[in-house]
């Protein structure tokens, strides 16, 4: 491994602070996590161009060796487009449920990766990503009478569509002993659908958990098991965050007062809850009310619940993000030093590098913040993650007197996030210079 701080030998980015690149190929040369992905996509499209020569070399010696490879790549493209379909069908599946139980769909998100488009489709706001080979709803309901057996509704529902699928593929298809040789003897696309089906209906029926966009979501066999083995402060869990989720919906359609109402609402009946607490002080971020907010983080982070690292680095990293609204020079020393300490601990995720990245523009380090930013526009799959890295550069340029370059940037940021934390530091600074001006 190469020692923290070691520039990336492909596009010399330096690696974050506690990061440490890999050393790849035989001059073991450290790369950044993004070339490393660039670097095997090349290799990846080496392999298959000499893989086509020699099938070409095959085919000239023994023309059927190429119809095999013709037949096979066509079935592998009909493989991934009926994936791609399964994986919509299931996610239908979880919402129309979800719905017609009174749960409050937030998105339906199909693929891993970066987020490349959202449409609203039947009443639901659907997010298209990179990859399609994983599928995710976000939904909760406020009230709580029933609530369990209604999430566990709302969890088999996507399992029993892709098996009544995988089921009706199976009886158009023919007979299961055959259907493997039909996909070398010419095009099949229902046996390709009912492959892709079968490895869906696997994945779903079995106990284990998968990561998508990073993150850890358990299987929906899993989820079912922990519904129906979950004490009922679990289950309390989930009417609190769907108060959170109407929050965070209404605060990234820019209406302020239904989030405050909304977490004034959900404080009403769940009193001590840490989630609606802690986005009531992000609400406050929000505001400009930075001294309340950062009072309300480190109060937070006494409490039993921000014992677990993750908690407890995210709780900390709002808390250095709130001194970065003030404008005093010292308070942004002082988030820099705090955002620092907590990316010593660990390899750190990206909303808090671009926390850190902010810190360091703010206290003047406009070039080695401004890095940081960069690697986060081309890294992060989080969409409010890269808004943040626009907006920090958005910062940057207005500091050097680009005011082109800095209303770019923040309209990639808006267009990504229009509610986006550092945005929102970055377009006020820009405002009063201007009145100042």
């Amino acid at each position: 491994m190469a020692a923290a701080g070691t520039d990336c030998a492909h596009c010399g980015a330096a690696a974050f602070p506690g990061e440490r690149f890999a050393r790849t190929g035989w001059r073991r040369r450290a790369i950044c996590p993004h070339c490393r992905v660039t670097h095997r996509s090349r290799g990846l499209w080496r392999d298959l161009l000499l893989l086509a020569g020699w099938l070409a070399l095959a085919a000239m010696l023994a023309p059927p060796v190429a119809v095999l490879a013709a037949v096979l790549a066509v079935n592998l493209a009909l493989l991934l487009l009926a994936l791609a379909a399964g994986v919509v069908l299931h996610e239908a599946g979880h919402a129309v449920v979800a719905r017609a139980l009174g749960f409050d769909v937030h998105a339906v998100r199909i693929g891993s990766g970066r987020l490349r488009r959202t449409v609203v489709w039947a009443g639901l706001p659907w997010e298209w990503r990179g990859w399609p080979d994983a599928g995710l709803l976000v939904a909760a309901r406020t009230e709580r009478r029933g609530l369990r057996w209604r999430l566990l509704a709302m969890v088999v529902a996507g399992p029993a569509v892709t098996v009544a699928t995988t089921v009706l593929l199976a009886a158009c298809a023919g007979a299961l002993r055959t259907w493997p040789a039909a996909l070398i003897a010419g095009p099949a696309p229902l046996h390709a659908a009912l492959l892709a089906h079968g490895l869906l209906t696997a994945a779903c029926l079995v106990p284990w958990v998968a990561r998508i966009g990073g993150q850890p979501h358990p299987s929906d066999a899993l989820h079912a098991i922990a519904l129906l083995a979950a004490p009922a402060a679990h289950i309390e869990q989930h009417a609190q965050a769907a108060w959170a989720m109407r929050a965070e919906a209404c605060r990234r359609a820019g209406d302020a007062a239904g989030a405050r109402d909304a977490l004034q609402r959900g404080l009403a009946l769940h009193p001590g809850s840490f989630l609606l607490q802690h986005d009531r002080a992000r609400l406050r971020l929000d505001a400009g009310h930075w001294r309340e907010a950062r009072a309300e983080f480190l109060a937070l982070l006494e409490r039993p619940e921000a014992a677990a690292a993750p908690v407890r680095r995210l709780v900390a990293s709002n808390a250095a993000f709130s001194l970065l609204l003030s404008d005093e020079r010292t308070l942004h020393d002082l988030a820099a030093r705090e955002s620092r300490a907590l990316l010593s601990e660990a390899p750190a995720p990206h909303a808090l590098v671009g926390t850190h990245a902010l810190a360091l523009i703010r206290s003047g380090e406009l070039e080695t913040g401004a890095a940081m930013a960069r690697r986060l526009v081309r890294e992060a799959t989080e969409s409010c993650v890269e808004a943040s890295a626009w907006a920090s550069l958005a910062l940057v340029a207005h500091e050097r007197g680009e005011g082109a370059a800095c209303a770019a940037a923040l309209g990639r940021a808006r267009a990504l996030e229009p509610a986006d934390h550092v945005a929102v530091v970055v377009r006020r600074r820009v405002d009063a210079a201007a009145r100042a001006a």
